[in-house]
């Protein structure tokens, strides 16, 4: 049987992607580096899911495919024998850790926001679910972020 324990605080979007796994273990010797792999910590199944999402994204028609075929010839070897691009998984990497620390974080965050002004009583509405006409609103700087809760209160201080 497995213990129950409570899920980790997490503060930030790095946390976020440490508990998943997807931070980067680095070799090093010396000065240099020798070779830079996931981390073994974090939930594998969590791992391969994230790996399996990106894949399903990049080869849809989004945010995330263009950006996918943008990263690749930048980082990249192109390989003249094969004809292609070999070493994508650094781009995979980081098109997973920015789906990690973007959006994911920021939908749980919305919905944490929204479920701590509610009521003991109050039924939870449906959480937010990523929607690709806010994503590209957002990359094109025209969307503002809902304002969740209640408004921020300003607090004079004393004048001395």
């Amino acid at each position: 049987m497995r213990s129950s324990a409570p899920l980790p605080t997490l503060t930030g979007p790095i946390q976020l992607k440490s508990y998943c796994g997807w931070v980067p273990a680095i070799a090093q010797s010396g000065t240099s580096l020798d070779r830079a792999h996931l981390s073994p910590r974090g939930a594998r199944l969590l791992k391969s899911i994230i790996y399996m999402a990106v894949w399903k994204a990049i080869r849809l028609d989004c945010e995330w495919a263009r950006l996918y075929e943008r990263l690749v010839p930048i980082k990249c070897r192109y390989d003249e024998k094969r004809g292609t691009y070999v070493g994508w998984g650094r781009v995979i990497g980081r098109i997973a850790g920015q789906v990690l620390s973007v959006v994911i974080y920021t939908l749980l965050k919305n919905d944490q926001e929204v479920l701590s002004w509610l009521a003991s009583n109050a039924v939870a509405p449906e959480p937010a679910l990523y929607d690709p006409e806010i994503h590209h609103k957002h990359r094109a700087g025209q969307y503002q972020a809902p304002v969740v809760g209640r408004p921020y209160k300003l607090m004079e201080l004393p004048h001395s």
